[in-house]
């Protein structure tokens, strides 16, 4: 009979590596779906009868930079 050292912190990195793995092919395959390395802000949309309502968080962009009407029928 072959005696084998028991290590568990080895077994906790292992359990560790394994549960990485496991997010980063989630994330990818999120990432997918919308096209690699895409960013996707923060955003809260409400239609009424009138107009839609789109707010959106996006670092880097001045509030005076973006077109807030649109001529799309709704």
């Amino acid at each position: 009979m072959i005696l084998i050292r028991w290590e568990p912190l080895r077994e906790i990195e292992t359990l560790q590596k394994e549960m990485n793995r496991l997010f980063d092919q989630l994330g990818s395959s999120e990432l997918s779906q919308v096209g690699s390395g895409a960013f996707l802000p923060a955003a809260e949309m409400n239609k009424t009868e009138e107009a839609i309502d789109l707010r959106v968080e996006i670092p880097g962009v001045v509030r005076e930079d973006i077109n807030f009407r649109s001529q799309l029928p709704l």
